[in-house]
């Protein structure tokens, strides 16, 4: 029994094809997701108060995640420096590590904590904590890396 040549091509050129499909399988990702936050005010010097942030971030990826960079931000604070209890935020100024921590590892499923210190800042002419937290502010989470299985 002969097999013609193009039935020979036709079967390799499929089985090339099907082995290209099954190989490409998409890749597990990871995401990773603020779970809980909450802000409070700390005093760093006799009228200078700062704002704070402690809370938890989550994976909810189907990976396990690595180097999960968290901060803050302070949408309604000014960058007008003024002794009057009012939050000073620049957005464009470089983080520090205590503005922007890392979190380690986090496996799936799993929740860590993280700690953010000096997301604002406020200066009184009193010894008085300022009365109010800002309206609009945010933690997220700036970056993170998948874990090699």
């Amino acid at each position: 029994m002969h097999i013609p040549d193009r039935t020979i091509v036709i079967c390799c050129l499929l089985m090339i094809l099907s082995v290209c499909l099954f190989s490409c399988e998409k890749p597990k990702q990871g995401k990773v997701v603020v779970s809980e936050y909450d802000f409070y005010i700390e005093r760093v010097t006799k009228t200078g108060f700062v704002l704070c942030a402690k809370g938890k971030v989550k994976n909810v990826g189907e990976v396990d995640v690595k180097k999960v960079v968290v901060t803050g931000n302070c949408l309604s604070c000014t960058e007008i420096i003024r002794y009057d209890g009012s939050w000073i935020h620049s957005p464009d100024a470089e983080k520090t590590a205590e503005q922007q921590p890392v979190i380690n590892y986090i496996p799936i499923g799993e929740e860590k904590e993280f700690m953010i210190e000096n997301i604002a800042y406020a200066g009184t002419t009193s010894r008085q904590k300022p009365e109010n937290i800002p309206e609009n502010l945010e933690i997220i989470v700036v970056s993170f890396e998948t874990a090699s299985q």
